[in-house]
């Protein structure tokens, strides 16, 4: 008994393993980051960076917010386009970027968590071992999750906080509401918190925890208002006050993204039932085992009893997710092992409540930010749960000891439970890390990924022989049109990547593929130096068809220019 303990807790090999892990998989990633062409989101997030590039302003001149998360990249792409000049190169750096900032951020948990053992281990595993959509890039998505991730281990990670840790966690908290505006709930949440604890040991003449103190949570706003006011700085330098107070409203009334008490009441609702939609079983089998147990005074010793049931089903969603659907599996095999990790909780009889409150819980609550958000529904719930996996991997461990060093359970059943617990977790690892390889998100299995792009955005990654003739083909086609600094582009349909392709500013009032006529006459109507001087169209007779905006344009002597796989409209 006395070797499993220091096994599970003190194991000098802990620190070996967890430094051979990140060398591993980070040269396992940056592998990985050459291959596939995502055409859509990877590019409009780099796309976002270009537009600060070349001067527009968050908020005023782009009405899609997601912009904002673009802040803590910026300088890194300045750094990118002092060193190469153009665009040419700038997804497979700013998925290198990301390995980077992934291995960094498993490392902190790990750290911050370390006085656990191997439970820390696990933590940046399951973390190190998901992204969103498996887009491997920088994005809202991927440093949402990151700097969620830092926030909650530099607020629970250790006994002791120094004034540093509370500033920092500012930060990242405010880079994560920066990625996830409405993460902002947890600021206000936080703080309410801070004041109860505060009124409660008053009123018992008690300590409570130093993370809910308010001494935390000023330092935390100071961190947070160090990046506020770095905002505003970024802001303000390109757009006035007036300019702001003139377009913000438009910005919370984009197409698929708006923001209303009519759409929040709504996407409330719909949260819990998404979630039973997918996982009902799941949902049922945790939640009448949370409730028999409950009324078990020795729920401990029939721990195997009430494991089985919700491993059995934990393994079926992930076996069914990750083979037979099909559909995004990255996200939908991260959440089910959060069901476990809970049940395992509750069954403890001396909890972790402070990774519980601080951690799994503001968890949860992030997914709904996540969901109120997002247009991508069950999607964004489930790819937020990683921050309650990871965590959950601490109760695991604590469960993992109680079964085989406590005294309340038989020594069989004991083992038999801790076995299901590690079948599920085994399974949940190699399950990810399969598809965090293989699993591309609209593009081609990894092996037609044979051939290598040399121009472009997208110059050094591989993709299949057909995609890579058409990016080349593509990117042609806009060289020809000779475009400057002075040009103002609009891409009609799904295509952010072309913007990346020129010198030509953004005419839109973004630059992802939707576009509604009736909100871009507004936008034009405010900023009339943006009308287009170049209208590409990789499709002219669908656009010409769906979009009456473009008979406009050519009744005011646009000319229509032919290209190898697309048509142009430039104004004379």
């Amino acid at each position: 008994m006395k070797r499993i303990k220091l096994f599970m807790k003190n194991s000098k090999y802990i620190n070996y393993a967890f430094t051979g892990l990140i060398v591993l998989i980070g040269l396992i990633f940056v592998w990985r980051a050459f291959y596939g062409i995502n055409y859509n989101d990877e590019m409009y997030y780099s796309g976002c960076l270009y537009r600060l590039f070349q001067g527009d302003a968050y908020l005023v001149q782009d009405w899609k917010i997601h912009i904002m998360s673009c802040i803590p990249l910026y300088p890194f792409y300045i750094l990118f386009r002092l060193a190469v000049g153009s665009n040419e190169g700038i997804i497979l750096y700013l998925r290198i970027l990301y390995t980077i900032f992934q291995l960094a951020v498993a490392l902190v948990c790990f750290l911050r968590l370390k006085r656990f053992g191997w439970a820390s281990f696990f933590v940046g595993l399951i973390y190190l071992l998901f992204t969103p959509f498996n887009i491997v890039t920088l994005s809202y998505n991927t440093m949402g999750l990151g700097f969620a991730m830092l926030t909650f281990a530099l607020l629970a990670g250790p006994k002791k906080h120094p004034v540093r840790d509370f500033i920092l966690c500012g930060i990242c908290l405010a880079f994560c509401i920066l990625s996830n505006p409405f993460a902002v709930i947890l600021y206000f949440l936080y703080g309410t918190a801070c004041v109860v604890q505060t009124i409660l040991c008053k009123r018992k003449k008690c300590r409570g925890w130093d993370e809910l103190s308010l001494v935390a949570f000023l330092w935390i706003t100071l961190g947070a208002f160090l990046i506020f006011t770095i905002f505003l700085l970024m802001l303000f330098e390109r757009a006035s006050l007036r300019d702001l107070v003139h377009t913000f409203i438009y910005n919370f009334k984009m197409p698929g993204h708006e923001q209303n008490p009519s759409e929040w009441t709504h996407k409330l609702s719909a949260y819990l039932k998404r979630i039973y939609q997918y996982y009902p079983y799941l949902i049922w089998c945790t939640g009448l085992t949370c409730l028999i147990s409950s009324l078990d005074k020795k729920r401990m010793a029939h721990a195997l009893w009430y494991i089985l049931p919700t491993s059995i089903t934990v393994l079926y969603y992930l076996y069914y997710f990750g083979f037979i659907l099909n559909y995004v599996p990255t996200n939908f095999c991260v959440m089910p092992l959060a069901f476990l990790e809970f049940l395992c909780f509750w069954l403890l009889p001396k909890k972790e409540l402070k990774y519980f409150w601080l951690w799994f819980i503001p968890g949860v609550l992030y997914s709904l930010c996540s969901h109120f958000s997002s247009d991508t529904g069950i999607l964004c719930i489930t790819s937020s749960f990683v921050l309650c996996s990871s965590i959950g991997a601490l109760f695991f461990c604590a469960f993992l000891k109680e079964l085989l060093i406590g005294r309340s359970i038989g020594r069989n059943i004991g083992k038999a439970a801790a076995g299901c617990i590690m079948a599920v977790l085994t399974a949940h690892i190699c399950i990810n890390a399969y598809l965090r390889i293989s699993f591309f998100y609209n593009e081609a299995p990894l092996p037609e990924l044979t051939t290598q792009v040399n121009v472009g955005p997208a110059k050094g990654l591989y993709t299949s022989s057909g995609m890579a003739a058409f990016h080349t083909e593509r990117i042609i086609d806009l060289e020809s049109l000779s475009l400057t600094p002075e040009d103002t582009l609009l891409v009609l349909g799904m295509e952010p990547w072309a913007y990346l392709c020129t010198d030509a500013t953004c005419a839109s009032y973004t630059c992802w593929g939707i576009f509604d006529e009736f909100v871009y006459k507004i936008y034009l109507n405010i900023f009339p130096e943006k009308y287009p001087t170049v209208i590409y169209c990789t499709d002219y007779e669908e656009s010409l068809q769906n979009q009456p905006i473009i008979q406009e344009f050519l009744d005011q002597g646009y000319e229509v220019i032919t290209l190898e796989s697309a048509t142009a409209l430039v104004k004379n």
